[in-house]
């Protein structure tokens, strides 16, 4: 099986996508590694403009990776790079030798979700791998959405990404501009606002989290804000 190389052109696009969050919003593109968060990909809805893998990843795996692409994505295309070329492009110590470029998808609506909807609405957080951490745990969790508020750490970081083993393929990343407003929002259709706190009175198991709830985390070291906490 013969892949085309990779061009120059797609190697300084992919470095501009790991490095600005400007240029992955502005061409609606961002990018993923690891072999598991590319079958995740491969597997949802999301589209995919190619796969990268490097040359000892195809000589170790390419015909059967390659079956299993055509199988699932027939118009998904493959290029190849040299372990060196990779190495520059890719965003791990140890890379696993594949990567890909993926079109962002829009939730700007909450159309989607179910009657009895469980939301994760992030206020503030800064590290990627917590971020990376809690879309994962909502996932395993079977929350309808995660809603990032301004100022949280962008999900397309690479760090989310890989922290998130796949899980951003699973649910929509809402992202709000004001999440009072947005809480306010879904607290009129029903919903139920659950904040978290360190001083709280009550642990997380005693909170009845049945019927539509919104379970809002905050800022690792100040928590959620006052205007957040006041609407539950």
């Amino acid at each position: 099986m013969i892949f085309n190389e990779l061009s120059n052109n797609q190697k300084k696009f992919i470095k501009s996508l790991k490095q600005s969050k400007s240029f992955r919003y502005k061409n609606k593109r961002f990018f993923i590694e690891g072999f598991r968060s590319v079958c995740e990909a491969l597997n949802s809805d999301y589209k995919i403009d190619y796969i990268v893998v490097s040359k000892p990843f195809l000589n170790r795996f390419g015909d059967d990776f390659n079956q299993q692409v055509v199988s699932i994505r027939p118009d998904v295309k493959i290029f190849q790079a040299t372990r060196q070329i990779y190495d520059e492009i890719s965003d791990t110590v140890t890379p696993q030798g594949i990567m890909a470029v993926v079109e962002m998808k829009s939730f700007s609506n909450y159309t989607f979700l179910k009657k009895d909807f469980l939301i994760v609405a992030l206020d503030m957080l800064a590290d990627p791998g917590n971020m990376g951490t809690v879309i994962r745990t909502a996932d395993a969790a079977a929350a309808d959405a995660v809603i990032a508020g301004k100022g949280c750490v962008d999900v397309y970081n690479s760090k989310v990404l890989r922290s998130t083993m796949g899980s951003i393929f699973h649910l929509p990343i809402i992202f709000s501009d004001d999440l009072v407003s947005t809480l306010l929002y879904l607290k009129g259709q029903g919903g139920k606002v659950v904040t978290t706190h360190l001083d709280a009175n009550r642990y997380y198991s005693e909170i009845d989290l049945t019927g539509p709830t919104i379970l809002v985390m905050g800022k690792e070291d100040e928590g959620v804000s006052k205007e957040v906490s006041d609407i539950s």
